[in-house]
Parts: structure tokens; C-alpha cells; sequence
């Protein structure tokens, strides 16, 4: 039989390696839970604010990641910075994308939206954004510099094919066009019969 101090020492054993279990069980977690619920930023670069504020919303492949938390202008370099925030750092983003201001032609609110041009590879083989050894030329990293397009105005957009709409049913206009188009077609067939004649002296050059 085992004494009480046996007992006891044992007991203590088993109660130290179980709390240090749970310990590590605890730590785990939280790491994991904290860093799935961290955000990261990144630096958008445009040649114009073309409204975009603190708080403009970022959308990826049309739904809302994230936001913009700053608009800082670079007179010397004629561009300006937008600082933006990804909520999750769970959100893998390829660094070839398109970054574009796009503002809506109902409300006249400005929206930054990315559209990937790439596939990522598996995301088990991906650091995430946060990671230290995460690679910025495959994905957007905390810290990634990246260069926006030319922001696009929807209700100028929309003014342009109204414009376009309202010439084609205009009968004068049309009959214009149309005659213009009847010349070019003419011209270009002028122009491939004067390339046939041009080909076929130089072929009889070349039998000379």
C-alpha cells in the first residue's frame, strides 16, 4: 500500500500536468481566436479622392470586407493615399487585382471595389496577412502598397450611353452615321483590292 505522502505527491502530479494541459489548451485558443478576429490595413494609391472618405466602404468580389480609415493627399507626388482596413484577417486577397473608386449614379456614394485577376493557390500553403512570412506578391499583407485605378463615375457612365441612345434615334443622325459607315466600308474595300494588286505585281517582280 502507498503512504499518504505517496498518495499526496502523485495527486499533485497529476493536478500540476492536467492545469498545465488546460493551460496550454488556453493560450491556444486565445492566440486563435484573437487572431482570427484581428483586421489588417493596406495603402490603395489613386491619382484622385474621387470621394472617397474615412468610412467609404470596401467591397471584394461584391461583398463588404472592409473600410477606408484614412484619405491622405500627396501634393509632391500628385497621388493620393487611401488607407484602408480588411476586418478579417481570415480574408486572403490577391495582390493582382484591380483596385477601383466606384462612385453609384443613384446615391452619388463612393465605393472602393477589388476584383481579383488570379486564382490563389491552396490556402493551406498561404501565410495569411498578418503572418510574418507572408509573401506580398501573392496576396495583400498588412502593409501592402498597392496602385488604384482611375475612380469611375456611374452616373457619367450612364449620361454617356443616354447620349448614345438618344443620337441612334435621332433619323438624321442615323442616316449621317450610316453614311459615313457606307463610306469607310467603301474605303477599306478599295484599300484590300489596291493590297491585292500591290501583292501580285510584286509576286511577277519576284518570277522576273
Amino acid at each position: 500500500m502507498q503512504n499518504p505522502s505517496e498518495r499526496r505527491r502523485r495527486s499533485l502530479a497529476i493536478g500540476l500536468i492536467a492545469s498545465l494541459g488546460l493551460l496550454s489548451f488556453l493560450v491556444l485558443w486565445i492566440q486563435n481566436f484573437s487572431f482570427k478576429e484581428r483586421s489588417y490595413q493596406a495603402t490603395v494609391i489613386f491619382s484622385n479622392a474621387g470621394g472617397i472618405t474615412p468610412g467609404t466602404k470596401v467591397f471584394y468580389r461584391g461583398a463588404e470586407v472592409g473600410r477606408v480609415l484614412s484619405v491622405n493627399l500627396q501634393p509632391q507626388l500628385e497621388e493620393v493615399a487611401v488607407e484602408v482596413e480588411i476586418l478579417s484577417a481570415e480574408q486572403l486577397i490577391p495582390t493582382h487585382s484591380i483596385f477601383e473608386a466606384i462612385q453609384s449614379g443613384m446615391s452619388g456614394e463612393t465605393s472602393i471595389h477589388i476584383t481579383p485577376l488570379e486564382s490563389l493557390p491552396s490556402q493551406k500553403a498561404i501565410a495569411k496577412p498578418l503572418a510574418p512570412n507572408c509573401n506580398p506578391k501573392i496576396i495583400i499583407c498588412n502593409g501592402s502598397r498597392l496602385q488604384g485605378q482611375e475612380p469611375t463615375d456611374m452616373a457619367e457612365t450612364i449620361r454617356s450611353f443616354e447620349s448614345m441612345s438618344d443620337f441612334f434615334e435621332d433619323p438624321e443622325a442615323l442616316s449621317k452615321f450610316r453614311a459615313i459607315a457606307q463610306k469607310a466600308a467603301t474605303s477599306l474595300a478599295e484599300i484590300t483590292v489596291l493590297l491585292k494588286k500591290i501583292n501580285q505585281i510584286d509576286l511577277i517582280n519576284n518570277l522576273d
